[in-house]
């Protein structure tokens, strides 16, 4: 979990059991390609209006370097924010619930400090294909790396864990698998979970009647 109420602003922030793992450029977008996909495309739309300037004309050629420009920093952005979300965010315990559907289950405990226990579960899809070190077979452990928000929408400061002001009201897990091939890496993070943390999840799954996308507070 979080010390700390700016979850989307890494400085100041503190897990508990922070993730400390260095982010595989290569292997977060080969897991996670949209960002990277965007960019290119918006690079090759400057490209184009370069090579159509010169061409015919139409427009000055340097309005072409602009979407370029745009591009890229669409690709770094995400890899900025990838790496400080990989080393900085919380490591959190997964299981995988249905290998055909590569959706897993993550647990948390969604309490802000100072506040009583709120855990909760999160089922999600997520690459397990493009996954290293998870096998791919139901109650097959992983470890993820997770942000905590305090809003529903991204960039707002507030939202409903704001009013409740005891819990963060989203959780956005990565597997560690996703961000780095280096195995001893992952298992690394996987033997630094709790076991106590892994019976949660196990128990609180048991809550869960029907295993579909979601977070499932369990005390409430």
């Amino acid at each position: 979990m979080w010390e700390s109420n700016a979850p989307d602003e890494f400085e100041g922030a503190h897990a508990t059991n922070p993730g400390q793992v260095d982010l595989e450029l290569g292997t977060y977008f080969a897991a996670y390609p949209m960002f990277l996909i965007i960019g290119l495309g918006i690079i090759g739309m400057g490209i184009l209006m370069i090579v159509v300037s010169g061409t015919i004309g139409l427009w000055p050629g340097w309005l072409g370097f602009i979407p370029v420009f745009v591009g890229f920093s669409v690709i770094f952005s995400e890899q900025k924010i990838m790496a400080q979300w990989m080393f900085y965010g919380a490591t959190q315990p997964a299981v995988v619930v249905s290998p055909e559907e590569s959706l897993i289950a993550v647990f948390a405990d969604m309490a802000m400090t100072g506040h009583r226990s709120h855990p909760a579960i999160r089922i999600l899809k997520v690459p397990l294909q493009k996954t290293a070190g998870v096998k791919l077979r139901e109650g097959a452990r992983l470890p993820t790396v997770c942000t905590f928000r305090d809003a529903l929408f991204i960039g707002s400061n507030f939202g409903l864990g704001s009013l409740l002001g005891d819990h963060w009201v989203s959780v956005s897990p990565i597997p560690v698998g996703c961000a780095t091939t280096n195995l001893d890496v992952i298992d690394e993070r996987l033997e630094s979970i709790d076991d106590d943390d892994w019976i949660a999840l196990r128990n609180g799954l048991q809550m869960i009647e029907h295993h579909r996308p979601g977070l499932y507070f369990l005390n409430t």
